[in-house]
């Protein structure tokens, strides 16, 4: 009788821990791959970034809230602000924005469109000036956004963070914005030679 007692008690332990795991696993999934793509795309993984992308959207789109897959579609088009000299369009996200109703995602979307906006709706990191922010994905799009007013002493400053991080997408970006500004021939030559041996 007592090894019945104590084999139900076990099994009824047993199912209990079995159904500790959170119900919403497709948020923590779509999260952790969204991560995933974010850390290969800097680093110029761009297949294994898409395999990570494909998967967050997948997760995403378990959910009749679209917040979570919007959040996805800004922080892709973030990213890719983080690398270019021109303003995303982020079509994906304004294709759902008629469908949800978020003020700081609409805020940072305007951020990344260099329109006014409110400012105490952005990240609390974004409130910053540009070489006190310390989240390294924040300080790369901001410096993306605001490359134009930046000299060469800050590019060196971004180049050796991006260098730190090993994000070689965002290396690349700012060596060829240095080639461009330098008035040095020398050091336009060595720049050129870097981009070269990264390149292949």
């Amino acid at each position: 009788m007592i090894k019945i007692f104590l084999f139900i008690v076990f099994i009824s332990f047993f199912s209990g821990c079995s159904l500790s795991t959170p119900a919403n696993q497709w948020q923590y999934k779509s999260t952790t791959a969204f991560n995933a793509y974010k850390e290969n795309f800097l680093k110029q993984n761009l297949v294994v970034a898409q395999a990570d992308l494909k998967r967050a959207i997948k997760h995403a789109k378990m959910s009749a809230d679209l917040t979570q897959l919007a959040t996805i579609y800004l922080g892709e088009c973030a990213l890719k602000t983080a690398v270019s000299t021109l303003i995303q369009p982020c079509n994906k996200y304004k294709r759902i924005q008629p469908l949800i109703e978020n003020k700081s995602l609409d805020t940072y979307f305007d951020f990344l469109q260099k329109k006014e906006i409110n400012i105490e709706l952005l990240p609390s990191e974004y409130k910053k000036s540009l070489f006190d922010i310390e989240k390294a994905t924040s300080f790369f799009i901001s410096a993306s956004l605001l490359q134009d007013n930046l000299n060469e002493k800050d590019i060196n400053k971004i180049l050796q963070k991006a260098s730190f991080y090993g994000y070689k997408q965002v290396v690349l970006f700012w060596l060829k914005k240095a080639v461009k500004i330098t008035k040095s021939n020398k050091k336009k030559k060595i720049l050129l030679k870097k981009i070269l041996v990264l390149s292949r």
